[in-house]
């Protein structure tokens, strides 16, 4: 009896998982259009929005085309490439006709991280940020824009906690704690 029984455990340990993932792909597939915005990605392994990421295709969510959001790829802010070069790829050029266009056809914006790259930082890979160049970040009047336009169709916002921190302007701020009835202590 006791064989049996710890067979059957054994089976339900090792079937658990293949039925997880039979159910998983037997799941309807969910579509959204988002935008991301992560201003401080030093490595392309994405780390401020790669929990997000798992989370949308771990329920599901696909692109609009039906691709997954992909960690390298699937966001808007700094792009970093090898022997410290990078790109820049944001809203702040954006006119407003663009930012009306984008706002439509977005269902929900996620910025995880406004704080940006520092010099010491990005160079050295480290922390040091004390005393080192601002290279990139802080929120700028298009992503106070954006969200605005965003939240204002009642579509979904989320902005994690640093969002309004240093290195966002005093000006930019101050928008964003009008817009969201908010006031930020630091």
């Amino acid at each position: 009896m006791r064989r049996i029984i710890f067979r059957s455990v054994i089976v339900i340990i090792f079937t658990m998982p293949i039925i997880s993932l039979l159910f998983w792909y037997l799941s309807e597939d969910k579509f959204i259009n988002l935008l991301i915005l992560d201003k401080t990605v030093l490595t392309t392994e994405g780390n401020e929005h790669r929990s997000f990421n798992w989370i949308m295709t771990h329920e599901k969510y696909f692109k609009p085309d039906g691709k997954p959001y992909t960690v390298p790829q699937d966001y808007l802010g700094f792009f970093p490439l090898e022997n410290y070069r990078f790109f820049i790829n944001d809203l702040k050029d954006k006119k407003e006709e663009e930012l009306d266009s984008m706002a439509n056809a977005l269902d929900m914006v996620y910025f995880t991280d406004t704080y940006g790259i520092y010099e010491l930082e990005w160079k050295q890979q480290n922390e040091q940020t004390e005393f080192s160049r601002l290279i990139y970040g802080g929120m700028d009047q298009n992503d106070v824009s954006l969200i605005k336009k965003v939240f204002d169709q009642d579509k979904l916002v989320i902005s994690e906690f640093n969002t309004i921190a240093t290195p966002t302007p005093y000006r930019v701020r101050k928008e964003f704690e009008e817009n969201f009835q908010l006031d930020w202590t630091g």
